[in-house]
């Protein structure tokens, strides 16, 4: 019979893994370094709400019970998954000059690039170290296999944030390029965590494969949708300003798709040069409606959840142990309802 699992009981191990991962500063020197962690992990607060989504680590975790492997054993590596995402998002908010994310200002603003810079270095490797507390659950070819896995997605990671960055100084982006950008940026930790959960859970080198594509269209759906929020969005529930898409050129799914278009869109956008200023996103977000972007958007992002949802179903595995995957996938759809 399949164990019965709840997304609560998963999340709290998570946490639980997590804490003890990144540990308590045994020396007071430390405890300001130490309480950048606590921050950048949304532990300054018991308001769960507050903290990230935790979707890398519940992929490991869920797609190791998938395959019908113990989920507790890839408690590490779905730790280590989200602090290594975690550093990520410290750097990539340096690189964006965000100023907010999850309603709270950012490692930078709160602390100065240089300290945020260390901070997201120092929470890569801890994620490096607790891949080692997979040892005493794993052989240590799997083991050796996940650490390879875990640092091939990371360099893929940084090669779709160096498409992102590069996009901001060229006039003219090929969707071709987008995708690319958003295989490597947002696809790969995800399509990675399903791949090593099967791997974890003992599933044959074809479902992992199957997992890992997956995973893929996830990734696709999942940026997409963020694009989406990233100019439609609700800025109280997201955390994050539904303007700086907008204000910063960011070459997002909707805006090619409007600028390859050449309608009402196109011909205000490249009327104004430099950086677009705040007045002027009413008429933006205008003449995105007169050319139907926002439908196209949504359009296109419920194809991807659905591709999502049917390669799902070339894994292999039962529909009852699939359920909870199920549940997650529904659970991202809705953050844009």
């Amino acid at each position: 019979m399949t164990e019965s699992l709840s997304l609560p009981q998963l999340q709290e191990a998570i946490e639980n893994e997590l804490m003890s991962c990144v540990g308590q500063a045994e020396d007071a020197r430390y405890s300001e370094y130490q309480s950048m962690f606590t921050y950048q992990m949304d532990w300054e607060t018991s308001e769960n709400a507050k903290r990230g989504k935790r979707v890398r680590p519940l992929l490991v975790l869920l797609s190791t019970h998938a395959v019908g492997g113990n989920w507790s054993d890839a408690l590490p590596a779905a730790a280590a998954l989200e602090l290594l995402h975690n550093f990520s998002l410290v750097h990539d908010d340096i690189q964006d000059k965000s100023p907010t994310r999850r309603g709270k200002a950012t490692e930078w603003v709160k602390w100065g690039e240089a300290l945020a810079i260390n901070t997201g270095d120092g929470l890569l490797a801890i994620s490096s170290l607790a891949l080692k507390r997979l040892a005493p659950r794993l052989t240590a070819k799997k083991t050796l296999q996940i650490h390879d896995l875990t640092h091939t997605a990371l360099l893929n990671l940084t090669r779709g944030q160096y498409l992102d960055m590069s996009f901001e100084t060229q006039e003219n982006v090929p969707v071709e390029d987008y995708w690319e950008m958003v295989h490597g940026k947002t696809c790969s930790l995800l399509a990675t965590a399903l791949e090593i959960g099967a791997l974890i859970g003992g599933a044959a080198p074809w479902q992992q494969a199957a997992l890992h594509t997956c995973g893929i269209r996830l990734g696709e759906a999942y940026q997409v949708q963020d694009d989406w929020l990233g100019i439609w969005g609700d800025s109280a529930q997201t955390g994050k300003s539904n303007q700086s898409d907008l204000l910063e050129r960011k070459k997002s799914y909707p805006i090619l798709c409007a600028l390859a278009l050449k309608g009402h869109f196109s011909q205000v956008w490249r009327s104004l040069p430099g950086s677009i200023p705040p007045t002027e996103i009413p008429g933006l977000l205008e003449a995105l409606e007169k050319d139907g972007i926002r439908q196209k958007t949504e359009a296109k992002m419920s194809e991807l959840y659905d591709d999502t949802f049917a390669l799902l179903d070339t894994a292999g595995c039962s529909q009852d142990s699939l359920a909870p995957l199920r549940e997650l996938f529904t659970k991202l759809i809705r953050r844009a309802q």
